[in-house]
């Protein structure tokens, strides 16, 4: 997810302030997250849930 990130030019900050989670652990892989997290995550990098979990399995 921090490729899409960063590739949408999006900060840490930024998307934690949109979404309400702590970007930083998500993407440090420091805290578990619900597939209802990881489908609002998907939403708003505007990529499919589907995609979402190929990205996670790559951490």
């Amino acid at each position: 997810m921090k490729e899409v990130r960063k590739s949408r030019g999006i900060t840490q900050q930024i998307a934690g302030f949109d979404t309400r989670y702590n970007i930083g652990k998500i993407e440090a892989s420091r805290t578990n997250i619900s597939v209802s997290t990881l489908y609002i995550l998907g939403k708003y990098y505007e990529i499919s849930l589907e995609e979402s979990l190929r990205r996670m399995e790559q951490v």
